[in-house]
């Protein structure tokens, strides 16, 4: 019986194992793509931010970066094709920046949730019986 199960579970586990990897080989063609229409926008985009800091050239490249990842996830997890470098302000790309912004009661409930699970949870309750 225990011999059975464990031929079964190897089976499964070899099978999790090649659907991952070919998973991860789409998502990497489908990076490869994203990023041979990204080129063009390089030099141009409004994303990247040039200054001249003494002899430094700074390039501010964290929001090309966040658009083209949102567009690669996009793409490989949802099935959803965005350009957020022609669109720059299309749903997707605006819902998962909304997503991660984290100030003000945001951060303040974060926060509280993480260090005070159980406390923050007995006032939720109590939050909606007296409404």
């Amino acid at each position: 019986m225990k011999q059975k199960l464990f031929i079964t579970l190897c089976s499964v586990i070899s099978l999790c194992l090649k659907l991952v990897s070919i998973k991860a080989r789409e998502v990497q063609k489908i990076a490869r793509k994203r990023g041979g229409k990204f080129i063009p926008y390089q030099c141009v985009c409004l994303c990247v931010s040039v200054s001249v800091d003494g002899d430094v050239l700074v390039l501010e490249l964290k929001e090309f970066y966040t658009r083209y990842t949102n567009d690669v996830i996009a793409t490989a997890a949802f099935g959803i094709g965005v350009d957020s470098f022609k669109q720059p302000k299309n749903e997707f790309y605006m819902m998962g920046q909304d997503l991660t912004y984290l100030g003000g009661l945001r951060a303040f409930k974060w926060l509280a949730y993480t260090s005070m699970p159980k406390l923050m949870q007995v006032s939720a309750v109590v939050r909606t019986h007296l409404h």
